[in-house]
């Protein structure tokens, strides 16, 4: 089973936060109000509301705690597209205990987030999934992404979206007879998914894959869920 660190503990404002106050935005990420000194891009109230937005929804292996629109949407994008790694660590949070849950009652063997292109991880400086399972402890094992694609979110049609993403994914461990959890922020149709299962089952058959997404998009629940 899976290995789960203790996670990592923030008992006053690091130096990277120090700096972000001083020279970046002190405005809330969501309602724009000016936030606390001890806040960083997320005022208190914003927090809670973000909190009680929570619920996970279950169907079969897949598992998304948010709906991928308003403000979980427009949080999500801040956190990754402006590298505000302290978002990352809210969102750490707010999903542990119910990601721990998870891979216990599943007995999970590996988890493996989905990985960023080349392109979007030197641009932001991380991987989001990752950051935020190394903020809460949990260990896991890298796929490679063989080549940079497309947004899915460009890509109206389906067709389209299984060609940009086709065999994009390999990974250098085995899966066979194993407990696995494939870990992404955002489920926007299913097809990354498909295609990072196709790359596990190269390795052997796992004895079963389950799927944790912090958010869904619409397109997706409504259809599969």
């Amino acid at each position: 089973m899976i290995k789960i660190r203790k996670r990592k503990i923030h008992l006053s404002l690091r130096p990277s936060q120090i700096l972000r106050k001083f020279f970046f935005s002190s405005k809330c990420s969501l309602c724009k109000k000016e936030v606390e000194e001890d806040e960083i891009y997320l005022c208190r109230k914003c927090r809670e509301k973000i909190e009680k937005l929570k619920n996970l929804h279950v169907r079969k292996n897949i598992y998304y705690l948010f709906e991928y629109k308003n403000d979980i949407r427009n949080l999500i994008i801040d956190y990754k597209l402006n590298g505000r790694k302290e978002i990352g660590v809210f969102i750490s949070r707010i999903i542990e205990e119910d990601l721990k849950k998870i891979i216990r009652e599943n007995k999970i063997d590996i988890v493996v987030p989905v990985p960023a292109s080349r392109e979007k991880v030197l641009e932001r400086g991380f991987n989001q999934v990752e950051f935020i399972l190394d903020e809460i402890g949990i260990d896991y094992k890298k796929a490679v992404r063989e080549k940079d694609t497309l947004p899915m979110h460009r890509l109206s049609e389906k067709n389209l979206r299984k060609i940009n993403i086709k065999s994009v994914f390999r990974c250098e461990f085995l899966a066979e007879n194993k407990n696995i959890l494939i870990i992404d922020d955002i489920i926007t149709t299913g097809t990354t998914v498909e295609e990072m299962i196709k790359a596990l089952e190269n390795t052997g058959k796992p004895k079963n894959i389950f799927i944790f997404s912090i958010s869904a998009a619409p397109a997706f629940y409504k259809k599969y869920l």
